[in-house]
C-alpha cells in the first residue's frame, strides 16, 4: 500500500501544483502561535462546512483542516485561507473527507467539494419545500 500512498500523493500534488515533499510526518512542531489562532478561528467558523455540527453542541468537536499538510508546507500553517471547519466528531468529516480516510493523503479538491456539497443541500431542502406546498 505504501506505493500506492505514494503514487496517490504525487498525483494529488501535481494536480494542485505543489511540490510533492514526502510523507513523513516529523513530529514537525506547530507554529507557537496555532493554539491560540487556530481556537479563536474555530469561534467564528464553528460549524463544521460539510454536515453543519455545530461547535459547542453535545458530542461535536471540529478541527481547523488544513488544506496543505502543515508538516509538508510549513509556510501555509497559519494562512487562513487554506483553512477549513471540520468534524472529528459527529461524522468525521475531517478524516473522511479532508484525508480522504486516511491521515496519510490529503483532498486536494475539498473546497470545491464543499462547495458542491452545500450547493446540492440547499436544493435538495428547496425541493423539499417546494414538494410540501405542492401536497
Amino acid at each position: 500500500m505504501g506505493r500506492t500512498k505514494d503514487t496517490i500523493r504525487g498525483l494529488v500534488c501535481a494536480a494542485m501544483g505543489v511540490e510533492d515533499r514526502g510523507a513523513v510526518h516529523p513530529d514537525k512542531k506547530r507554529h507557537k502561535d496555532w493554539a491560540k489562532k487556530s481556537k479563536a478561528w474555530l469561534k467564528k467558523h464553528n460549524r463544521c462546512e460539510l454536515c453543519d455540527s455545530k461547535l459547542g453542541a453535545e458530542d461535536t468537536e471540529l478541527e481547523v483542516h488544513h488544506a496543505f499538510p502543515y508538516h509538508l508546507y510549513p509556510e501555509k500553517e497559519m494562512d487562513e485561507q487554506h483553512w477549513h471547519a471540520l468534524c472529528r466528531k459527529p461524522h468525521d468529516c475531517h478524516r473522511l473527507f479532508g484525508h480522504l480516510g486516511d491521515f496519510s493523503l490529503f483532498n486536494p479538491v475539498l473546497s470545491e467539494f464543499i462547495s458542491v456539497h452545500q450547493k446540492l443541500k440547499r436544493l435538495a431542502k428547496t425541493m423539499l419545500s417546494k414538494a410540501r406546498i405542492d401536497k
